[in-house]
């Protein structure tokens, strides 16, 4: 066993992704993420490890993509940005903005914010009687860049702090924009499904062995699962829809770990029948939860944060 050299891995997948600076971008990614578990605070669901740095990568790609008159160097603080401060309380951002402004001396990143999406989601606020107020845009924006990156991710916060609203009102904003046909290929119709996961029993939610019959009965998630991926199948790859399966409920080593596995990279469901559901790309977990007290470090590092 021995410690990845994460400099090196960057540095490859970037060049792979065709940045040019790639040594010295992968370096300066490294040392932000080395010097933040350093120097900001000690909190259950910070992790500055490989899949972060993973995420980071990708999001640089999708930025190199899409970002066609930007420099290398703001492309790849955007990425840095996008995948850390949602997960950040308020006091350490200051401090991770000093800490990217030193390792990326004289950049400043421009102004991203979509006006359509902004709009979007001042009329859905208006829908649903909401203030559309600066901090909770911000935290639209946040739910939108973490939803680019992963494909299973959690929104932590107390009760009735807005989690659900958050998630309803970019929802219809992004299925409002489907509509448009101008945004058809960038936004898509998104439908949610809640699982309550602490209200049902392991074996009905994973499935388990009949004993008697020594036939194994799917539980409700592998036939959500399974329901989706079918209809996945059949639409058409350019009006395929978001599905979002959010997981509304306390979070515990009792029923998540066995999760993990769609949680990964290779995204597959692993049953206790030996069988395996693979996650489409339009599908996503999202987890609801108030705090991840007893959520083991392997659950945190697999999922993004807001």
């Amino acid at each position: 066993m021995m410690v990845p050299d994460y400099a090196l891995i960057s540095e490859i997948r970037l060049y792979s992704f065709g940045f040019e600076a790639s040594r010295r971008l992968a370096v300066k990614m490294v040392k932000c993420l080395s010097l933040s578990s350093e120097q900001l605070s000690p909190q259950f669901h910070y992790d500055f490890g490989m899949r972060t740095v993973t995420s980071i990568l990708l999001a640089a790609r999708n930025n190199r993509n899409n970002m066609k008159d930007q420099t290398e160097d703001i492309m790849c603080m955007k990425a840095l940005y996008d995948v850390n401060i949602p997960k950040f309380l308020a006091n350490d951002i200051p401090l991770f903005k000093d800490i990217t402004r030193d390792l990326f001396p004289g950049q400043e990143l421009p102004d991203f914010r979509k006006i359509e999406f902004e709009e979007k989601i001042h009329e859905a606020c208006k829908k649903f009687d909401l203030i559309g107020s600066d901090r909770f845009m911000e935290k639209c924006y946040q739910l939108l860049d973490t939803n680019t990156v992963r494909h299973g991710y959690m929104i932590v916060g107390d009760t009735c702090v807005g989690k659900t609203e958050c998630l309803k009102v970019v929802q219809t904003a992004l299925t409002s924009l489907n509509q448009i046909e101008e945004f058809k290929g960038e936004y898509k119709t998104t439908k949610t499904l809640y699982i309550n996961p602490k209200s049902l029993a392991q074996q009905n939610l994973y499935g388990q062995y009949d004993e008697r019959t020594n036939e194994f009965a799917p539980g409700v998630i592998p036939k959500l699962f399974k329901k989706h991926i079918d209809l996945d199948d059949s639409e058409e790859d350019n009006a395929k829809t978001l599905k979002w399966i959010i997981m509304d409920g306390p979070v515990d080593a009792e029923w998540i770990e066995d999760m993990n596995s769609v949680l990964d990279d290779n995204k597959k469901l692993c049953l206790a029948s030996g069988d395996s559901l693979k996650l489409k790309d339009s599908m996503k977990i999202i987890f609801e939860v108030e705090d991840l007290i007893y959520a083991s470090p392997a659950t945190i590092s697999r999922c993004g944060m807001v």
